[in-house]
């Protein structure tokens, strides 16, 4: 068993009585981010836990973008995210600033 709380500048994970995992978050895309390194005395094993990193075959290049604005716009929707980058998104976002200051 286990337990998470996440505030605003960092996210924090723990098992079964053991100290907490502190996760914090990348200023970029607001997103946990971690480094682990895990040394043996015969290797050294770095793992990346950044959902935008390099490294993350899990998401294709394509689907990076679209996850860094999703993050960037407050986790809109992925197909509202999509549409403002369809055709040009600059009057899109443009139009919706000025929705946001009427």
């Amino acid at each position: 068993t286990g337990c998470y709380f996440g505030n605003e500048d960092h996210f924090s994970i723990a098992f079964d009585n053991k100290p907490a995992l502190r996760l914090p978050y990348d200023p970029a895309n607001h997103l946990p981010i971690a480094n682990i390194c895990i040394s043996t005395p015969s290797s050294t094993t770095s793992i990346n836990l950044g959902v935008l990193s390099d490294d993350n075959r899990n998401i294709t290049p394509g689907q990076k973008p679209l996850l860094l604005w999703h993050a960037r716009l407050g986790h809109l929707n992925f197909a509202s995210v999509q549409s403002i980058f369809r055709g040009d998104p600059f009057s899109k976002i443009k139009k919706f600033a000025n929705f946001l200051q009427m």
